[in-house]
């Protein structure tokens, strides 16, 4: 397993990069990708800069140069759920697209059976895991995503 981290802004990952060992700076389409060990698990992270543009290209970069096997994108977001409060965690089980048509994922390439893309289970598992096993200060809630274009 090798676990890409993504996230919008230097504010948002460099805390996790520095807990990072054996970290080799790679270089490449404007941006810094953060190669060693967390935990005995190889991960590669950077900031991409904000939009799920940038996202996307960071995550095809990932997955084309780094062979990661996992994507995880982190950072601030807005939240409409009725029990959502600021700061609460969303881990996301699996994510919609906003502001496409679902036809367009359903109809045509990739030709999807929902407009849903799914979490991985087992990453899944991992996080519900380590909410029983360690305190955090904010409330972690599972559930649905979407991402949505500034407007």
């Amino acid at each position: 397993m090798k676990i890409g981290i993504i996230g919008p802004t230097e504010n948002e990952i460099m805390p996790f990069v520095k807990c990072i060992s054996n970290d080799k700076i790679v270089s490449t389409a404007l941006l810094k990708f953060h190669n060693g060990i967390y935990n005995n698990i190889n991960v590669v992270a950077l900031y991409c800069g904000v939009c799920k543009v940038n996202a996307a290209i960071a995550a095809q970069i990932l997955i084309d140069r780094f062979n990661v096997t996992h994507i995880i994108v982190t950072g601030v977001a807005g939240g409409m759920g009725k029990s959502l409060k600021i700061g609460d965690t969303v881990i996301a089980t699996k994510i919609a697209y906003h502001d496409v048509s679902d036809g367009i994922l359903t109809e045509y390439h990739p030709w999807m059976e929902s407009i849903y893309f799914k979490s991985d289970e087992l990453l899944i598992e991992h996080c519900k895991r380590a909410l029983k096993q360690e305190r955090f200060e904010q409330t972690v809630h599972f559930g649905k995503v979407v991402t949505v274009k500034h407007l």
